[in-house]
């Protein structure tokens, strides 16, 4: 009959996830511990907004030994040595009172304890660059036998 209308079948959707083996519980589960992590996630990034002096936004961005100068030295450390914890170079010779300590062994205080000038602090950073190709071919020399 060429007038007749054809009504299109209806689609049924499921109504369940089908999983494999039929394990409707380990879905269930997934789905559960699912909807629990985006609460948690959801409730700290609301926290943060709402509180951004407490939230864990400022917990991370604050060291967890205070250096006012960024130098490397701590503030207390700073006191421990008697440099000035507010500049980071306290005897001005060109090397961060934290490099002094912890890689020169030098006095931070003393600015001829090694005279770190442009091309002094080159020839320490030469020397260190030598020391590191020397152990690389030492190493490699080592690894080829």
């Amino acid at each position: 009959m060429p007038n007749e209308i054809i009504q299109p079948t209806p689609i049924q959707l499921p109504t369940e996830i089908i999983a494999p083996n039929g394990n409707q519980s380990l879905i269930k589960i997934s789905l559960l511990i699912i909807g629990i992590v985006l609460v948690v996630v959801g409730s700290l990034i609301w926290y943060n907004k709402k509180n951004p002096s407490t939230g864990l936004s400022s917990q991370i961005a604050k060291p967890l030994v205070p250096d006012a100068d960024l130098d490397g030295l701590s503030d207390v450390l700073e006191k421990k040595y008697g440099t000035d914890p507010n500049k980071p170079d306290t005897d001005q010779d060109g090397l961060t009172d934290g490099e002094e300590v912890y890689i020169y062994h030098t006095d931070p205080k003393n600015a001829h304890s090694l005279s770190a000038t442009s091309t002094d602090r080159q020839v320490m950073l030469q020397k260190e660059h030598n020391d590191y190709l020397q152990r690389r071919q030492t190493l490699f020399t080592k690894s080829k036998k």
